[in-house]
């Protein structure tokens, strides 16, 4: 075979593939394509599913389950980045923190598409370089939704109920709390796990949760750009207590308000959680 005819297959598999890739750029819906978009949504560590309609200017989030709805005024900040507030709710999650969701705004930033679904970072308030989340909205509905969640809240009652099982060798418990404080009393803020959001941490509250997955797993409170962390090397059948609190204190972003968290041991957690408010 000649150069030629070797440079002439390679201009013609050049072409084929800058075609190709031109295609396939050109089928990639635009950010400004999503603003007026039907979507679903399935939460980490949730088994929940989501159907999302938005347009420019509100948006419907219906749980599929349940069916409880929420409603999100839209302002759509640039193409790729929308701001949110929500304005009315039947979500217990959310009516249960009612004062602290119509507070604060909750910005998208859309950082990546594909043909079946794009990724957001979702910030509170505003853009920063630490997002609380990372999710996926996908363009079409899947058939099979995976229902298993990593943690799974649960009361004190339903543990006294199920004592007498035998199913310890397959979760561990967390608990975790903010003991009762008056400075900075009303401050709340967001507890994750794995980076997922688990609850909306107020003060002189106790949240308790199965675990269903052996190893490290890190606990988070965020709120703006102060964050604070706990790794837990989670073992079935042991149960663990993590203490979350907010102090005063000028931190480096000029805060006045410094989080912490952090592992006790079970004794003295035991003692603690006991007098929080099991929410």
């Amino acid at each position: 075979m000649t150069s030629i005819q070797n440079l002439n297959k390679l201009f013609i598999l050049f072409t084929f593939l800058f075609v190709l890739n031109k295609s396939l750029a050109q089928s990639l819906p635009s950010c400004k394509d999503l603003h007026s978009s039907v979507l679903y949504q399935y939460p980490k560590n949730s088994g929940r599913q989501y159907i999302i309609s938005q347009n420019e200017g509100f948006e419907k989030d219906v749980d599929v389950i349940s069916g409880d709805s929420s409603i999100y005024e839209n302002k759509w900040l640039s193409d790729c980045v929308l701001s949110q507030k929500c304005q009315t709710s039947t979500e217990k999650i959310i009516r249960d923190n009612w004062k602290f969701v119509k507070k604060h705004n909750f910005i998208s930033e859309i950082i990546g598409i594909t043909d079946s679904c794009f990724l957001i970072n979702v910030y509170l308030d505003k853009l920063s370089d630490k997002p609380l989340e990372t999710d996926t909205m996908w363009f079409n509905q899947k058939l099979n939704v995976s229902n298993n969640p990593v943690f799974k809240k649960v009361t004190k009652k339903e543990l006294a109920i199920k004592s007498d099982s035998k199913d310890t060798s397959k979760y561990a418990i967390v608990n975790i709390y903010r003991p009762f404080k008056i400075p900075l009393s009303l401050a709340s803020y967001t507890v994750y796990g794995d980076s997922t959001p688990m609850f909306v941490m107020k003060n002189n509250s106790g949240y308790i949760y199965k675990v269903y997955s052996e190893g490290i797993h890190t606990f988070q409170s965020k709120l703006y750009n102060n964050i604070a962390s706990t790794v837990l090397e989670v073992k079935f059948g042991k149960t663990y207590y993590i203490k979350s609190s907010i102090n005063w204190g000028i931190t480096s972003k000029l805060y006045n308000f410094r989080l912490d968290m952090q592992q006790i041991e079970n004794v003295l957690g035991a003692s603690e959680f006991e007098k929080v408010k099991e929410r």
